[in-house]
């Protein structure tokens, strides 16, 4: 439980009721105790389970380090990588990344990143926890700054110009829409035009509906901010554009929002590492085995 919610909790004797609304980062609530029980020791036969995942974890983490550290001492010598990572049954691929483009399957990862660009060329990197695994690196060839030949990039050249004209399309079909509906019904004139539209409550990052997309920028600037104002020209986000209207604007409570600000930026760190955590075990479940008073419990996951 979040410190907030276990204070309260623990502050009300059974049948007790939390005598106002507990704020937390997920909401206020409303408590009531309807029993209390002594601390003690869990029979085992409650646990055993929960003990066997989180043993077979520790074992897969530690063979899977084992078998990392091996391999970079071979492949630290080794004159083709590649040939030899595949006779170690590891997973190679040759890559041309430059600093913040971040690594196909990966995305950017800092630690990778420092990692590689403080690498001379022919060097071989130690083993990197990452949220794909674990990854050896080596540098082939560095390449100094400046632009590519134009046959090299060519395919990527007609993707991002085609890419942006339909955004350009799109913008142009979004002030055309802005500019007609006036003071109209906003809902029904979109689906006048056959134009996706929604309503929705949001504060500054909830996603916007079907994206991924924050919702950030011109949305909350003036004079999208008074209420039943339109966004002042059609906001660009991910691959979409919108014309977004605010019906209600509801201030912020900023000193609640600071009171709470540390912990909540520590919870999401958290939130992410134990998600990006969790990914990696659960690659290295297959094939594990936990030995448990002489009983061999093979782990299939």
């Amino acid at each position: 439980m979040v410190p907030q919610f276990e204070e309260a909790v623990f502050a009300l004797k059974k049948g007790e009721v939390s005598p106002q609304p507990v704020r937390t980062p997920f909401g206020y609530h409303a408590i009531k105790v309807f029993d209390v029980q002594d601390g003690g020791v869990q029979p085992f036969g409650e646990i055993v389970a929960r003990i066997k995942e989180k043993l077979a974890a520790e074992r897969s983490e530690r063979a899977a380090v084992a078998k990392a550290d091996e391999a970079r001492v071979v492949l630290a010598v080794a004159k083709d990588f590649s040939a030899e990572a595949k006779k170690l049954g590891l997973d190679a691929k040759e890559v041309t990344a430059a600093r913040g483009d971040g690594l196909e399957g990966m995305g950017r990862d800092q630690q990778l990143e420092d990692a590689i660009f403080g690498l001379a060329v022919g060097g071989v990197s130690t083993v990197i926890r990452t949220s794909a695994g674990l990854v050896i690196a080596r540098v082939v060839e560095r390449f100094p700054p400046g632009v590519p030949p134009f046959a090299e990039i060519k395919d990527k050249v007609v993707e991002a110009i085609k890419r942006e004209r339909a955004q350009t399309a799109a913008e142009e079909k979004a002030k055309a829409f802005a500019a007609s509906v006036g003071t109209g019904d906003f809902l029904a004139m979109a689906r006048r035009d056959k134009l996706p539209a929604g309503r929705r409550r949001c504060s500054r990052g909830p996603s916007l509906p079907r994206t991924k997309t924050r919702c950030r920028g011109r949305c909350f600037w003036p004079p999208c901010a008074p209420a039943r104002a339109l966004s002042r020209s059609p906001v660009r986000a991910g691959a979409g554009v919108y014309v977004v209207k605010t019906v209600e604007r509801r201030a912020a409570d900023a000193q609640g929002f600071e009171k709470v600000r540390d912990q909540m930026q520590t919870q999401l760190l958290e939130s992410k590492r134990n998600e990006a955590w969790a990914r990696w075990i659960k690659t290295l479940y297959s094939g594990a085995q936990v030995k448990i008073q002489g009983e061999t419990i093979p782990v299939d996951r």
